[in-house]
C-alpha cells in the first residue's frame, strides 16, 4: 500500500473520530437540554404550589380581624384612687407593649387593673419581681392580685407574635432583616419560601418607615456584587436614600452594591485619614469611603467598573457638596491605578502634594488578587521615594476563621511579590461560622517603590 493511500486512510479515520465525538457532543447537548426542561419545569410546579400556599393563607389567615393572641397577664387590682401611687412603685415592672395599656378598667366598679410585664407569670409567688417590690404590693390594703386575659389583634402584635401565628410550627420566623433607607433586604430560607409574600406583608405592614420588602434569591455571583432579588411587597422602585454618619446616599438597591452592615467600618478607616492625604479607592461603588473622606478634605480618586455605581457617586458626590474633592473614573481596577500613576509622572507635583497616598481595595472575594498591579505602577515613575511620602494600602478579603496572622500576611507577599513589614490586620465581621472578612493595612515597602535600578528623584521631568 502507498504512503498517500495509507495517508488518505488516516485522514478519513480521523474524519470518522471527528464526527463521532461530534455526534457524542449533540447527543450530550441535547441531554442537558433536557436535563433543563424538566429542571423548568420543576421550578414552575415549585412556583404554582407557592402561589397556592400563599393564596390560602391570603383570603383565610392574614385577615386582620382573625389573627389574634390572647395573653394571660398578672394584674393587681387596686381602688382606682391608689392607682397613681401603685404606679409609681411599679413602674420598671409594668406591661410594656407599643399599643396597649398598663392600666385598664376592671371589672369590679371604682377599681382598676395594673398589668404587669409578660414575663411576670405566677400570681402567687410574682417570681421575677424585686424582693422590696413584692412586699409593697402585698402591703397593700384592699388590692387582689389575678389573672388577665388580654385579647391582642394584628394591629397591636408584633411582627414576630403574627407570623408566629400563621407561619407553620417547622417554619422558622425569620429573625431579622437589613434595612436599606425605605427598603426592608430580607434572606429567606427554603422552608420559609412558601410563605413569602405573606413574611413580605406583615414586615410591610409593621415597619411604618418601610416602602418595599425584597428577599435574596441567589447569591452575588456577578462582577459588580449585585445580587439577583424579588420584591415581596410594596413599590417595586427600588431607588432610595441611605443616612448613614449625616451623609446622604442614593442608590438603586437592584443595581449597585450597598451593605448596611459595613458603616462602622467605613467610619473606622476614614478616621485613619488626615485633610492633606490622598485616595485613591479603586473599588469605589457609590461612594462610602469616598464621601466621608472628602468631607474630611481629603483629595480623592474614585474608581469603580459598574457605569451605575459611577452614576449614583457622581449623584452622592452634588447631595453632599464634596464635587470639588474628588475625580472619578469608570475602569477596571488595574487600569485605573496604572492611568493615575502614568498622570503622576506626567506631573509629579500632583504626587508632592501630599505626605500620604492611601489606596483602598473593598472587594473582598478578589482584592489580593489586584496587589500585582503596584509592582507595575511603580516601574512606571520608577523614583526614588521621599521618605515624607509613605504609601498605604487598605485591602479588605475573606479569610477562614483558623487563618493564622502569618498566613494572611504570605498570602498578599504573594500577590504583591514583595515583603511587608509595617503591616495591621483588623477584624471586620464574620461572614459564616468560616469565614470571616478582614482589612490589612500596610506600607508599601521600600524596595518595591524604588525598584533596584530604576531610581529617580521626585520630579516635574
Amino acid at each position: 500500500m502507498s504512503v498517500e493511500k495509507e495517508k488518505e486512510i488516516e485522514i478519513e479515520q480521523e474524519q470518522e473520530k471527528e464526527k463521532e465525538q461530534e455526534k457524542k457532543i449533540e447527543i450530550e447537548q441535547e441531554q442537558e437540554k433536557e436535563k433543563e426542561k424538566e429542571k423548568e419545569k420543576e421550578n414552575e410546579k415549585e412556583k404554582e404550589k407557592e402561589k397556592e400556599i400563599n393564596q390560602e393563607i391570603e383570603f383565610d389567615q392574614t385577615d386582620p380581624e382573625l389573627i389574634t393572641k390572647t395573653i394571660k397577664l398578672v394584674a393587681i387590682q387596686v381602688p382606682a384612687q391608689k392607682c397613681h401611687l401603685v404606679m409609681s412603685k411599679l413602674r420598671k415592672n409594668v406591661l410594656k407593649r407599643a399599643k396597649n395599656k398598663s392600666v385598664i378598667d376592671s371589672q369590679k366598679k371604682g377599681y382598676k387593673l395594673v398589668l404587669l410585664k409578660e414575663t411576670i407569670t405566677n400570681k402567687n409567688t410574682l417570681e421575677g419581681l424585686p424582693e422590696r417590690t413584692i412586699k409593697f404590693i402585698k402591703s397593700l390594703e384592699d388590692h387582689e392580685i389575678l389573672i388577665h386575659e388580654l385579647l391582642v389583634g394584628y394591629n397591636e402584635l408584633s411582627p414576630r407574635e403574627i407570623l408566629t401565628e400563621i407561619l407553620p410550627e417547622n417554619c422558622d420566623v425569620p429573625s431579622s432583616f437589613e434595612t436599606v433607607g425605605t427598603i426592608a433586604h430580607i434572606n429567606l430560607h427554603k422552608e420559609q419560601l412558601p410563605y413569602k409574600y405573606i413574611i413580605g406583608k406583615v414586615l410591610f405592614d409593621k415597619n411604618k418607615h418601610i416602602k418595599t420588602v425584597v428577599n435574596k434569591i441567589e447569591t452575588i455571583s456577578n462582577e459588580f456584587r449585585v445580587f439577583p432579588m424579588e420584591v415581596l411587597h410594596g413599590d417595586p422602585n427600588l431607588e432610595t436614600i441611605v443616612n448613614s454618619d449625616k451623609i446622604k446616599f442614593k442608590l438603586d438597591f437592584s443595581k449597585v452594591y450597598w451593605n448596611s452592615r459595613l458603616g462602622h467600618e467605613h467610619s473606622l478607616l476614614v478616621e485613619l485619614f488626615q485633610k492633606q492625604d490622598l485616595i485613591c479607592d479603586m473599588f469605589c461603588g457609590i461612594g462610602p469611603f469616598v464621601i466621608r473622606a472628602a468631607k474630611k478634605g481629603c483629595t480623592v480618586n474614585a474608581n469603580d467598573k459598574n457605569p451605575v455605581s459611577i452614576k449614583y457617586l457622581k449623584e452622592n458626590c452634588k447631595i453632599n457638596k464634596v464635587n470639588q474633592f474628588v475625580s472619578i473614573y469608570n475602569l477596571d481596577a488595574r487600569e485605573f491605578i496604572l492611568k493615575i500613576f502614568q498622570t503622576w509622572k506626567q506631573n509629579m507635583q500632583l504626587l508632592n502634594a501630599h505626605k500620604k497616598i492611601h489606596f483602598v481595595m473593598n472587594l473582598p472575594k478578589i482584592s489580593i488578587t489586584f496587589l500585582d498591579v503596584f509592582k507595575k505602577a511603580f516601574s512606571l515613575i520608577s523614583f526614588q521615594s521621599d521618605p515624607e511620602i509613605q504609601f498605604w494600602v487598605h485591602c479588605y478579603f475573606f479569610i477562614n476563621v483558623d487563618q493564622q496572622e502569618s498566613e494572611t500576611q504570605k498570602g498578599v507577599e504573594k500577590y504583591l511579590d514583595s515583603k511587608i513589614e509595617i503591616f495591621d490586620i483588623k477584624f471586620v465581621r464574620s461572614v459564616s461560622p468560616s469565614k470571616d472578612m478582614v482589612r490589612i493595612s500596610f506600607l508599601i515597602p521600600h524596595q518595591l517603590i524604588i525598584q533596584k535600578g530604576k531610581h529617580r528623584k521626585l520630579s516635574n521631568n
